[in-house]
């Protein structure tokens, strides 16, 4: 098959969705705020089982460990009994989730998980010693 004829468009673009959320997050888990490192997971806020959509306002940055225990849990409940839970962390992530990013579409027309709208400008997560 040669190779100059196939299209990566997609699998960029998908890629620099979830790259995107990284960045924008500071490749930091957005609930404990440790570095991602080699296991960055995306975390549904609002969980798929419950209802909630796979779009960017509903996707942040999470450590493996943190996106395992989370679980299906509502995020505040699980969130604000969690040793590391800071009032800032919380709000950074109330802020994310109410921002109103610009769907596109893919080639298909189906919704695609990228949108447009400004990187935030997240704290360091200062967060009470584990």
């Amino acid at each position: 098959m040669d190779k100059s004829h196939i299209d990566e468009t997609k699998l960029v673009t998908r890629r620099s969705a979830r790259d995107q959320i990284h960045l924008s997050w500071n490749y930091q888990c957005a609930y404990c705020s440790d570095p991602l490192g080699r296991s960055p997971t995306l975390d549904h806020v609002v969980p798929k089982i419950t209802g909630g959509l796979t779009v960017r306002s509903n996707l942040v940055s999470c450590c493996l460990s943190c996106n395992s225990r989370k679980g299906k849990s509502n995020w505040v409940d699980w969130f604000r009994a969690q040793s590391f839970w800071t009032a800032t962390r919380e709000w950074a992530i109330i802020q994310w989730l109410g921002q109103d990013f610009t769907e596109q579409q893919d080639d298909e027309g189906a919704d695609d998980p990228i949108h447009r709208g400004q990187v935030n400008e997240l704290d360091g997560g200062h967060r009470a010693s584990r």
